[in-house]
């Protein structure tokens, strides 16, 4: 849903995303990177957002990032290495965050990495320290330590990133680093340390969209677990919809259910539908007869919609999971499917026909059906089942056709319908 972007903190990569599941309100499990359950990774914080009217805004994915680079070398004078407190310390380099800034980022850089030697080759334990503290802008108060207070270099042969994120109440600071450990003679050292990054991290919602969506906000370790940008995150996702109790008149709000009458009613209903139409537009008893056939028939819809289309398309498939069909009855939207207790509204007899002509195409059946369908039961991948028409199996069919039950995804629920 927005642009992935890193950070550093401490020795460690970390990749901040944020990702959009669609129109809420949703249920959401079974968290994955690629088919790796999320919980089997280290260093990771997660935020859901289920797509609720009045959701708070996410806070691991920032609205707003004001990034400043900088060039910023800290130097100190020629000291003693691995001191724990400020030993000959640099000269304080400052900067000012952005207005409203929710959260400092810090970046530093041994471009050419640490390592030091004695004047006999051998080599010398190196830790250089950087100290950051903060303050208001324009506060005239002390300045405040960082925790943990010092961002920490230590021995490496190529180049080394560290950084630091303070989180702060809402305001403009002003933020001072220095080199609080000496530096070693030039000749025997490669210890400069350079002040590259500040980021104003500000928390506001990332997205403007008039209608609630389902958000996922993810802050991960990247260093030692992951190569490059998330581009495969999985889960499972369920709408939460108005929901027929399966008695009287009821209907209970923000319920998981895959009975095709519930979400027929849900997209004329939900906030994805720019023309939702309201209760006196439905006919509701049909539909709650019809959510008690489709219930003791076992039929069930599950499809991610993630394309537009119109709402009459949607409304055909999801009847034709319910073995129904669209319907108008008396100006409200209904369906209508094969009942056999139904009153007979019409006769046609010699008595009041006549001139009556008809003729009927033989078309020659197959001997199966090739279903292609996403299979719930192998993660939700593309599968195929074939349908054989009675008399016929594996050893004697030969002829097929393709048949498609859109949100149809049990095996054995596409075999009855085929």
């Amino acid at each position: 849903a927005a642009k992935p972007y890193t950070e550093i903190s401490g020795p460690d990569q970390y990749l901040r995303l944020l990702f959009c599941l669609g129109y809420g309100p949703l249920a959401i499990e079974d968290l994955r990177i690629g088919e790796t359950p999320l919980s089997a990774f280290s260093d990771y914080q997660v935020e859901i957002r289920q797509g609720f009217p009045g959701d708070a805004a996410v806070t691991l994915y920032p609205g707003s990032v004001d990034e400043v680079s900088l060039t910023i070398e800290l130097d100190a004078p020629i000291a003693p290495y691995a001191l724990t407190s400020p030993i000959a310390p640099g000269a304080w380099s400052s900067q000012t965050t952005a207005p409203e800034t929710d959260q400092i980022s810090l970046d530093f850089t041994a471009v050419q990495g640490i390592f030091a030697t004695d004047k006999q080759g051998d080599e010398v334990a190196v830790t250089v320290y950087i100290e950051v503290q903060y303050r208001l802008a324009g506060s005239g108060a002390s300045f405040v330590a960082a925790a943990p207070p010092y961002v920490i270099f230590t021995r490496s042969l190529d180049p080394a990133r560290r950084g630091l994120v303070i989180s702060v109440a809402r305001g403009q600071y002003e933020v001072r680093a220095r080199r609080a450990s000496g530096r070693g003679v030039e000749q025997y050292t490669k210890d400069k340390i350079t002040w590259t990054a500040l980021r104003s991290i500000r928390n506001v919602a990332p997205i403007r969209f008039p209608k609630p969506l389902a958000l996922v906000a993810l802050r991960i370790r990247a260093s030692d677990q992951l190569s490059g940008v998330i581009n495969t995150f999985n889960c499972i996702t369920t709408s939460l919809v108005k929901a027929y109790s399966g008695g009287g008149s009821v209907w209970n709000a923000d319920t998981a259910s895959q009975n095709p009458a519930d979400l027929f009613r849900h997209v004329l209903q939900s906030p994805a539908n720019a023309r939702a139409v309201a209760d006196s537009e439905l006919d509701l008893v049909t539909l709650q007869e019809w959510w008690i056939y489709c219930r003791d028939n076992g039929f069930a819809f599950n499809q991610v919609v993630n394309a537009s289309g119109s709402v009459q398309d949607k409304l055909a498939d999801i009847a034709a999971a319910g073995r129904a069909v669209v319907n108008f009855r008396n100006g409200l939207r209904s369906v209508v499917w094969d009942r056999p207790a139904d009153t007979i509204v019409d006769h046609f007899t010699p008595r009041n026909s006549w001139g009556l002509k008809g003729h009927r195409v033989i078309a020659q059946q197959p001997h199966g059906w090739r279903v292609t369908f996403i299979n719930e039961q192998n993660g939700f991948t593309r599968d195929e089942r074939i349908v054989y028409d009675d008399g016929y199996d594996a050893g004697n069919a030969t002829l097929f056709e393709g048949l498609q039950f859109p949100g149809v995804t049990d095996p054995d629920l596409v075999w009855r319908h085929g």
